[in-house]
């Protein structure tokens, strides 16, 4: 094993939480607090589900059908036409209800099934083609201002030898915030993170501008 995750924010045994968790909140805080906040869908999901047991059986997938690309790396001849346990998804955007709940189904396709939908940007397998995007979760007609602009400090996990946690996007040098980016080969021509890109979704005439909170449970392929 190539590491034991102790320390790490990866949110992995043999570690805690919390330093995932702080993570978390720093990314939505920096985005919350930003010029492209009006204009953002951040999701947080997870490859995973922790080894936690789920009632739901999992449903049958739909092949990639990429085998001709990865042809000699699977050696099992495995087909990808069965999901797995449920993994957790949270969606936050200023456009989306308070507190929505929503239950189709995804799956880790569902994230470049968005930005196709968004972008107007062609499938890579069958598995994103067919996937559910999120746009539809984006249905409030104008951004909400309730979203709290810093959450709650994660708890102790009582984890000890790891150095505190820290990140502040309004402390880390002009070239490394997240929110800046540079043309390719330059450090001279800082851009503004490209909202307008963003701005030019066009699926039902809704852009990823779209607060609130949207919860959801993704399958994951197995």
């Amino acid at each position: 094993m190539l590491s034991d995750y102790k320390c790490s924010k990866s949110q992995h045994p043999l570690d805690g939480v919390t330093r995932g968790d702080a993570l978390i909140k720093s990314t939505y805080e920096a985005i919350r607090n930003s010029p492209v906040w009006n204009s953002s869908l951040f999701v947080i999901a997870w490859d995973e589900h922790g080894g936690f047991y789920d009632h739901v059986v999992p449903p049958i997938a739909i092949a990639p059908g990429d085998n001709a690309i990865i042809d000699g790396s699977n050696r099992y001849g495995f087909t990808f036409e069965q999901y797995g346990v449920r993994v957790p998804a949270v969606v936050i955007s200023p456009f989306i209800p308070r507190n929505l709940i929503d239950h189709r189904v995804y799956d880790h396709g569902s994230l470049p099934a968005t930005l196709e939908a968004c972008f107007g940007l062609g499938s890579m397998t069958q598995r994103d083609a067919n996937a559910n995007n999120l746009m539809p979760l984006v249905s409030v007609s104008s951004a909400r201002g309730d979203a709290p602009t810093v959450l709650p400090a994660p708890v102790a996990s009582g984890i000890g030898g790891c150095a505190p946690f820290t990140y502040s996007a309004a402390g880390m040098p002009e070239e490394s915030h997240p929110f800046r980016c540079r043309a390719p080969r330059t450090r001279s021509t800082p851009a503004t993170f490209p909202v307008s890109c963003i701005r030019r979704c066009n699926l039902t005439s809704r852009c990823l501008r779209r607060d609130g909170e949207a919860t959801s449970l993704l399958s994951s392929p197995r």
